[in-house]
């Protein structure tokens, strides 16, 4: 193979190691020293030992953590959702933290598929970077709270939003939906996130039919 094929192939496939590179930029950056990074304090030492208990008894939680703002709770995907890594390596300590900082290196493929849906691959590899880069992300990919879980889950509600608008394929309205609805349920400071349903609807002025079964994906969601 000669050396101008290298490099045309090189030139052809630079969006692919740019990602790449970004990724691994994103990962060193979440796990660098992690050790003396990872938040560990009340709340999250209730959680974790929930969780844990749930797993040992096999039940799931049928209600999340209590809100600081008043008597109610949240929903129990929080709980949920961190019986994996627990499952998985239920004698490491770390794995809830670890299981959450690589959702946060996700968010940088899912943020470069929606860069590049919006526009094109190389806005979708500025949007990556910044990601990538992004103090706030870095922060909370360590920090074990119901708000981390919420972000992750607005990234990937927003690329569904924006693959909707694109394709006008109803399967990701109601997946949007869904998701919308359980991140909510999560937390209630997701509920301005719900502004994206009715500009969803109309602007791609969806048929009664699917603005019923997106409904219902609502309703599944709050029921879950």
């Amino acid at each position: 193979m000669s050396v101008k094929t290298i490099k045309l192939w090189f030139l052809k496939n630079r969006i692919i190691f740019l990602l790449f590179f970004i990724i691994l930029l994103g990962i060193f950056l979440r796990f660098v020293n992690f050790e003396n990074r990872f938040g560990i304090a009340a709340d999250q030492a209730r959680d974790i030992l929930i969780v844990r208990q749930a797993l040992t008894q096999h039940t799931l939680p049928l209600i999340g953590p209590f809100s600081a703002a008043g008597s109610f709770v949240f929903g129990p995907f929080w709980y949920w959702i961190f019986m994996i890594p627990i499952a998985l390596f239920p004698n490491s300590l770390l794995a809830p933290w670890v299981f959450q900082s690589l959702l946060y290196v996700l968010i940088i493929p899912i943020m470069f598929l929606t860069g590049k849906k919006i526009f094109d691959e190389r806005f979708g590899i500025l949007l990556a970077f910044f990601t990538a880069i992004s103090t706030k992300e870095i922060t909370l990919s360590t920090n074990l709270i119901i708000s981390a879980l919420v972000g992750f889950l607005a990234f990937v509600i927003f690329y569904l939003f924006v693959k909707f608008l694109k394709d006008k394929k109803p399967i990701y309205l109601y997946t949007t939906s869904f998701l919308i609805s359980l991140c909510i349920n999560t937390h209630f400071e997701a509920i301005p996130i719900i502004v994206l349903l009715p500009v969803a609807l109309f602007w791609s002025r969806q048929k009664v039919k699917d603005i019923t079964l997106s409904y219902y994906s609502i309703y599944a969601a709050f029921y879950f």
